[in-house]
């Protein structure tokens, strides 16, 4: 069964009572649901609406009404910040009276002029001003939830920034105490480099966890919104699409303070040293095997590439670990004069489809947006049961 249209809450301030019926009468024969109250004057509109500002969702008001006009009462209602759109309705058209009207702030001006068929446009006139307040609320309600969950975020990395302070702090009181032989100072560097990383990563998780609750149920309560909006309504979905990508910006903002957290492993060590100094350390935490090869006995790239690569195979591995159930890692590295591959796979269970393209994988789309930034290619594969491929092209120039 086709979904019911939702009834539109109207308010008719008309003291003409043949233009009542006939307007009441047009409205109801419709395609368009209308739920209609009437009255005769501003004043009592404004008794009507003081009692329950929320029963109304659309006003349609008479320009020549007795004591207060139309652009009267429109301007009581604008002052009084109800959000209620108003149409005027007149038989006055003249463009002195659309300007004021305007001016005034309603939503739309419609003439009573049988020869220009108005009451055949007055439903769709209606439908449109609410819709256009419908987008406006929904605006401002996304508007009003990214403000609360950008000043949550900043509170969330202000504490866990404090915390990386006070492990610093006590890793150079350790370095301090241990300063007896060079010897002694190189090792406690390299576990105090250990120690810092594990704890930045352990941050950068921890506010991923933060967000990703209050950030998946914004996006949940705008794509509902979104979804309750008829097709029709392109602006109310251009909106939302644009709330959305907002949020998709603070997600890629979390992820960059995720990446930022992690120190280097490449200040002491080159880019070949390193990737074989990672792999070495993979297989003594995990037993896993692996197999590394490279095609050139040195690796010269500048220091920033050399750095993301280096995280993209540190981050392969970890999920490797975590999801693959492999005992084995096959792993290559290639440079030429145009390109750097990387080519990474593994024979455990194979990577799915939903995981790969998952947008709230912190991991994945870390990777993606290091390869990008290099104008780079990135394919990731995976069959069951028979492992997962990583193939990564940069190039160089």
């Amino acid at each position: 069964m086709p979904k019911k249209e939702k009834s539109i809450k109207l308010l008719l301030i008309e003291d003409n009572e043949h233009d009542t019926l006939i307007i009441s009468k047009t409205l109801k024969s419709s395609e368009i649901i209308f739920d209609i109250r009437s009255c005769r004057s501003a004043e009592e509109a404004i008794s009507i609406i003081e009692k329950n500002p929320e029963e109304f969702e659309v006003l349609l008001v008479d320009y020549l009404l007795p004591g207060k006009n139309g652009l009267e009462f429109c301007k009581i209602i604008i002052e009084k910040k109800l959000e209620i759109p108003i149409v005027i309705l007149t038989g006055k058209g003249t463009l002195e009276v659309a300007v004021s009207a305007i001016k005034a702030g309603v939503s739309d001006y419609i003439i009573k002029d049988n020869q220009l068929n108005f009451l055949e446009f007055l439903p769709y006139t209606l439908r449109n001003a609410y819709a256009k307040q419908q987008e406006i609320n929904a605006r401002i309600s996304a508007e009003k939830e990214l403000l609360k969950n950008q000043r949550e975020l900043k509170i969330i990395v202000e504490e866990k920034t404090s915390d990386l302070s006070a492990t610093v702090k006590k890793l150079s009181e350790e370095i301090s105490k241990h300063k007896k032989t060079q010897k002694q100072l190189r090792n406690l560097i390299r576990a105090s480099q250990n120690d810092r990383e594990n704890e930045r990563i352990k941050i950068a998780r921890d506010i991923h966890d933060d967000l990703g609750q209050i950030l998946a149920l914004l996006k949940l309560n705008l794509s509902m919104v979104k979804s309750n909006i008829p097709p029709s309504e392109k602006n109310s979905h251009e909106t939302l699409n644009e709330s959305l990508n907002l949020i998709e910006g603070v997600i890629k903002t979390v992820q960059q303070i995720a990446v930022e957290l992690r120190p280097t492993m490449l200040d002491t060590l080159g880019l070949k040293d390193a990737l074989l100094w990672q792999c070495d350390n993979f297989k003594e935490k995990t037993g896993i095997k692996y197999e590394m090869n490279f095609n050139k006995k040195t690796i010269n790239l500048n220091k920033e590439l050399s750095i993301d690569i280096f995280r993209i195979f540190q981050e392969a591995l970890t999920n490797i670990v975590r999801h693959s159930k492999a005992d084995k890692v096959s792993a290559s590295f290639t440079e030429d004069k145009n390109s750097i591959t990387l080519n990474i796979e593994d024979n455990g269970i194979g990577i799915k489809e939903s995981s790969i393209n998952n947008i709230h994988s912190v991991g994945l789309t870390g990777m993606r947006e290091r390869v990008h930034s290099w104008g780079g290619k990135i394919n990731i594969q995976g069959k069951k049961n028979k492992g997962s491929i990583l193939n990564i092209i940069i190039p160089v120039k």
